[in-house]
């Protein structure tokens, strides 16, 4: 590296997410299931689906839903339960 060059670590940084951690970003997807009922899924980066939602009358209740989700996930604590008895 040259005097004065910023290693390519660092100016990734500055400019924000990389292309990598973008494609790994989530998205929520919202459909019709058979029964008429909208519902959500929230699916990982590589496609897995890691949540859904429960069925809702239209589709703008299901994104209500999303935003319910979001909302509650930004604070949320991993609690973890004592075994069933």
């Amino acid at each position: 590296m040259l005097a004065g060059e910023v290693p390519e670590r660092a100016v990734e940084r500055r400019r924000g997410p990389t292309e990598e951690v973008a494609r790994m970003a989530g998205k929520f997807e919202v459909y019709e299931d058979a029964g008429g009922k909208f519902r959500f899924r929230l699916k990982a980066g590589n496609g897995e689906i890691v949540a859904t939602g429960q069925g809702y009358s239209s589709k703008e209740a299901a994104h209500k839903g999303v935003d319910a989700v979001q909302r509650a996930a930004v604070d949320a604590s991993v609690v973890d339960l004592p075994k069933a008895a």
